[in-house]
């Protein structure tokens, strides 16, 4: 279990796709160009699950990113990074807009499309369940008075 961003936002890595997801869609991405997938959240404590394959072993940069309500604000939730396929979960931080990129870093000389086949859930966590993931992120100790 890895931990990214601050407050309840945090990434947890699964390895393998979310039993919940049956609707795969693919798409093709231009070299140099992106595609993103917006996922509108209205209720605090959502959880986005994602699940992605690039074809013929190409790899993306993937990224998620979440902007609060009035777009004041963006957090990175993942951090840019190249892979050819993905799965996991996203503690999402409250409500707003979470955006999930896939970037093809093809350039002009070397230049070539890709396929991206994924799959994204959205769903929502009781309190219990975003209270404890909230208590996993780090922490600053206080400095303790002396006695």
């Amino acid at each position: 279990q890895r931990l990214w961003g601050a407050a309840a936002a945090a990434y947890i890595d699964t390895m393998a796709a979310p039993n919940d997801m049956t609707e795969w869609r693919t798409v093709t991405v231009m070299a140099g160009r992106a595609f993103e997938e917006h996922v509108a959240v209205d209720t605090p404590g959502a959880c986005v699950a994602f699940a992605f394959e690039v074809s013929g072993g190409a790899n993306a940069v993937f990224s998620i990113e979440h902007r609060t309500a009035s777009h004041a604000t963006s957090l990175a939730l993942l951090p840019a990074s190249s892979y050819s396929e993905h799965s996991g979960e996203v503690l999402l931080p409250g409500r707003g807009v979470t955006v999930l990129t896939w970037h093809n870093p093809s350039g002009w000389l070397f230049s070539s499309d890709i396929e991206v086949s994924y799959a994204v859930h959205c769903r929502f966590l009781p309190a219990a369940a975003v209270a404890a993931s909230a208590s996993t992120a780090p922490r600053t100790p206080r400095k303790s008075k002396p006695q």
